[in-house]
Protein backbone atom coordinates (compact mmCIF):
# COMPACT_ATOMS: atom_id res chain seq x y z
CA UNK A 1 0.00 0.00 0.00
CA UNK A 2 1.29 3.46 -0.91
CA UNK A 3 -0.19 6.91 -0.42
CA UNK A 4 1.67 9.60 -2.33
CA UNK A 5 1.69 13.34 -2.78
CA UNK A 6 3.69 14.93 -5.60
CA UNK A 7 4.28 18.58 -6.37
CA UNK A 8 5.70 19.93 -9.62
CA UNK A 9 7.59 23.19 -10.08
CA UNK A 10 7.55 26.33 -12.20
CA UNK A 11 6.41 27.65 -14.56
CA UNK A 12 3.50 25.28 -14.04
CA UNK A 13 2.46 24.17 -10.62
CA UNK A 14 1.07 20.68 -10.30
CA UNK A 15 -0.12 18.70 -7.34
CA UNK A 16 -1.12 15.02 -7.28
CA UNK A 17 -2.52 12.88 -4.49
CA UNK A 18 -2.93 9.16 -5.01
CA UNK A 19 -3.22 5.75 -3.47
CA UNK A 20 -1.72 2.48 -4.70
CA UNK A 21 -2.29 -1.02 -3.33
CA UNK A 22 -1.05 -4.38 -4.56
CA UNK A 23 -1.92 -7.87 -3.37
CA UNK A 24 -1.95 -11.33 -4.94
CA UNK A 25 -3.40 -10.91 -8.42
CA UNK A 26 -5.03 -7.54 -7.63
CA UNK A 27 -3.81 -3.94 -7.93
CA UNK A 28 -5.55 -0.61 -7.56
CA UNK A 29 -4.10 2.82 -8.25
CA UNK A 30 -6.18 5.99 -8.14
CA UNK A 31 -5.60 9.66 -7.66
CA UNK A 32 -6.50 13.25 -8.38
CA UNK A 33 -4.33 16.06 -9.70
CA UNK A 34 -4.32 19.82 -10.18
CA UNK A 35 -2.36 21.97 -12.64
CA UNK A 36 -2.38 25.75 -12.73
CA UNK A 37 -2.15 25.87 -16.57
CA UNK A 38 -3.82 22.98 -18.39
CA UNK A 39 -3.22 24.61 -21.79
CA UNK A 40 0.55 24.25 -21.39
CA UNK A 41 0.22 20.50 -22.06
CA UNK A 42 2.22 19.26 -25.07
CA UNK A 43 -0.62 18.78 -27.59
CA UNK A 44 -1.80 22.38 -27.21
CA UNK A 45 1.44 23.95 -28.51
CA UNK A 46 0.73 22.88 -32.12
CA UNK A 47 -2.92 23.97 -31.90
CA UNK A 48 -1.98 27.41 -30.56
CA UNK A 49 0.63 27.89 -33.31
CA UNK A 50 -1.73 26.75 -36.12
CA UNK A 51 -4.59 29.01 -35.06
CA UNK A 52 -2.48 32.05 -34.18
CA UNK A 53 -3.75 32.13 -30.61
CA UNK A 54 -2.05 33.30 -27.45
CA UNK A 55 -3.24 32.35 -23.99
CA UNK A 56 -4.53 35.46 -22.21
CA UNK A 57 -4.73 33.92 -18.75
CA UNK A 58 -3.75 30.56 -17.26
CA UNK A 59 -6.55 27.99 -17.32
CA UNK A 60 -6.32 25.77 -14.27
CA UNK A 61 -7.28 22.13 -14.60
CA UNK A 62 -7.82 19.00 -12.61
CA UNK A 63 -7.85 15.31 -13.34
CA UNK A 64 -8.75 12.00 -11.79
CA UNK A 65 -7.72 8.46 -12.69
CA UNK A 66 -8.29 4.89 -11.58
CA UNK A 67 -6.38 1.78 -12.66
CA UNK A 68 -7.57 -1.63 -11.51
CA UNK A 69 -5.74 -4.84 -12.32
CA UNK A 70 -7.25 -8.27 -11.73
CA UNK A 71 -4.99 -11.08 -12.87
CA UNK A 72 -4.21 -10.47 -16.52
CA UNK A 73 -6.95 -7.85 -16.99
CA UNK A 74 -6.38 -4.11 -16.50
CA UNK A 75 -9.12 -1.43 -16.49
CA UNK A 76 -8.25 2.26 -16.77
CA UNK A 77 -10.46 5.31 -16.38
CA UNK A 78 -9.27 8.92 -16.64
CA UNK A 79 -10.90 12.35 -16.71
CA UNK A 80 -9.28 15.78 -17.17
CA UNK A 81 -11.07 19.14 -17.24
CA UNK A 82 -10.34 22.85 -17.25
CA UNK A 83 -11.70 24.59 -14.17
CA UNK A 84 -12.26 27.93 -15.90
CA UNK A 85 -13.16 29.25 -19.33
CA UNK A 86 -10.14 29.42 -21.61
CA UNK A 87 -9.26 33.00 -22.53
CA UNK A 88 -7.33 33.47 -25.80
CA UNK A 89 -6.07 36.48 -27.72
CA UNK A 90 -6.29 35.99 -31.50
CA UNK A 91 -4.02 37.48 -34.23
CA UNK A 92 -6.07 40.70 -34.32
CA UNK A 93 -5.71 41.21 -30.56
CA UNK A 94 -9.34 40.35 -29.83
CA UNK A 95 -10.24 38.31 -26.78
CA UNK A 96 -11.82 34.91 -27.42
CA UNK A 97 -13.42 32.98 -24.55
CA UNK A 98 -14.23 29.27 -24.78
CA UNK A 99 -16.03 26.91 -22.42
CA UNK A 100 -14.13 24.59 -20.14
CA UNK A 101 -12.61 21.77 -22.19
CA UNK A 102 -12.70 18.22 -20.82
CA UNK A 103 -11.28 14.85 -21.94
CA UNK A 104 -11.85 11.28 -20.79
CA UNK A 105 -10.46 7.80 -21.44
CA UNK A 106 -11.82 4.30 -20.75
CA UNK A 107 -9.48 1.43 -21.52
CA UNK A 108 -9.31 -2.32 -21.06
CA UNK A 109 -6.21 -4.46 -21.61
CA UNK A 110 -5.62 -8.19 -21.45
CA UNK A 111 -2.08 -9.61 -21.02
CA UNK A 112 -1.31 -13.14 -22.20
CA UNK A 113 1.45 -15.19 -23.76
CA UNK A 114 1.93 -16.30 -27.36
CA UNK A 115 4.39 -19.16 -27.23
CA UNK A 116 6.81 -17.81 -24.65
CA UNK A 117 6.33 -14.14 -25.65
CA UNK A 118 4.38 -11.64 -23.55
CA UNK A 119 1.54 -9.96 -25.44
CA UNK A 120 -1.18 -7.39 -24.71
CA UNK A 121 -4.49 -6.80 -26.46
CA UNK A 122 -6.23 -3.53 -25.59
CA UNK A 123 -9.25 -1.42 -26.53
CA UNK A 124 -10.08 2.16 -25.59
CA UNK A 125 -12.89 4.66 -25.92
CA UNK A 126 -11.86 8.29 -25.56
CA UNK A 127 -13.60 11.60 -25.92
CA UNK A 128 -13.59 15.34 -25.40
CA UNK A 129 -16.16 18.03 -24.63
CA UNK A 130 -15.87 21.63 -25.85
CA UNK A 131 -12.69 20.92 -27.91
CA UNK A 132 -13.99 22.94 -30.91
CA UNK A 133 -12.95 20.15 -33.35
CA UNK A 134 -9.31 20.65 -32.34
CA UNK A 135 -9.29 17.22 -30.73
CA UNK A 136 -11.52 14.22 -31.55
CA UNK A 137 -14.93 14.31 -29.90
CA UNK A 138 -14.84 10.48 -29.91
CA UNK A 139 -11.94 8.09 -30.52
CA UNK A 140 -12.18 4.31 -30.79
CA UNK A 141 -8.87 2.47 -30.43
CA UNK A 142 -7.56 -1.06 -30.51
CA UNK A 143 -4.00 -2.31 -30.13
CA UNK A 144 -1.91 -5.44 -30.03
CA UNK A 145 1.65 -5.60 -28.75
CA UNK A 146 4.11 -8.45 -28.36
CA UNK A 147 7.62 -8.82 -26.96
CA UNK A 148 9.56 -10.17 -29.92
CA UNK A 149 12.97 -10.26 -28.19
CA UNK A 150 14.14 -9.41 -24.69
CA UNK A 151 13.75 -5.63 -24.38
CA UNK A 152 12.19 -5.37 -27.86
CA UNK A 153 8.46 -4.91 -28.45
CA UNK A 154 6.35 -4.63 -31.58
CA UNK A 155 2.92 -2.97 -31.37
CA UNK A 156 0.12 -2.17 -33.81
CA UNK A 157 -2.63 0.35 -33.05
CA UNK A 158 -5.74 1.37 -34.94
CA UNK A 159 -7.64 4.57 -34.10
CA UNK A 160 -10.86 5.98 -35.55
CA UNK A 161 -11.54 9.64 -34.70
CA UNK A 162 -14.84 11.51 -35.01
CA UNK A 163 -14.87 15.29 -34.66
CA UNK A 164 -17.54 17.77 -33.60
CA UNK A 165 -17.69 19.13 -37.19
CA UNK A 166 -18.43 15.59 -38.55
CA UNK A 167 -14.88 15.05 -39.89
CA UNK A 168 -13.49 11.55 -39.42
CA UNK A 169 -9.92 10.18 -39.43
CA UNK A 170 -8.44 6.71 -39.31
CA UNK A 171 -4.87 5.89 -38.35
CA UNK A 172 -2.90 2.67 -38.23
CA UNK A 173 0.37 2.86 -36.33
CA UNK A 174 3.19 0.32 -36.00
CA UNK A 175 5.84 0.84 -33.34
CA UNK A 176 9.07 -1.01 -32.68
CA UNK A 177 10.57 -0.16 -29.30
CA UNK A 178 13.93 -1.24 -27.95
CA UNK A 179 14.98 -0.87 -24.31
CA UNK A 180 18.65 -0.50 -23.45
Amino acid sequence: MRLFIEKGGTPNHTFTVGYTMESDGFTVDFGVSYINNLIDADAWEDIIDEEGLALNEYAAGMGAYAIVGVGQLTLIGEYVTALDEIEWIDDSGAAVNEDEIAAWNLEIAYAFTVGEKEAVLAAALQGTDEAQSRLPETRYMGSFGIAILEGTNLAFEYAHDEYENDDEEDALTAQLSIEF
